[in-house]
């Protein structure tokens, strides 16, 4: 799973759709400001996780819980292939989601 905590992390999916990349910009945008761009995204805020593979599907769930077949989200929508996903764990803690559309 690629994941991305900060604006600064955008290298990671330099080859990525350009819509896509600008969705992911955004989301990564709101979490800077909201939380700031040097934090420890694993504990203070949230971070996006791109998952295109079936272990991504297990890493996700053995580390955060989620369940991206079962579990539901505060919204789903399709963008370039991916579906994407807001799960919100707490107040100050997100997991945004882009998963490949045929891994659900």
């Amino acid at each position: 799973m690629i994941t991305l905590g900060t604006k600064k992390e955008m290298y990671k999916i330099k080859d990525f759709e350009e819509l896509l990349k600008k969705d992911i910009e955004a989301m990564l945008n709101i979490l800077d400001s909201s939380y700031g761009n040097d934090r420890n995204y694993f504990s203070e805020g949230g971070f996006v996780g791109i998952v295109g593979t079936v272990g991504d599907f297990q890493k996700l769930f053995s580390d955060w819980k989620i369940d991206l077949k079962n579990d539901i989200s505060e919204y789903s929508i399709s963008i370039c292939g991916y579906i994407k996903k807001l799960f919100i764990l707490n107040s100050d803690f997100a997991i945004i989601t882009y998963t490949l559309e045929e891994l659900l």
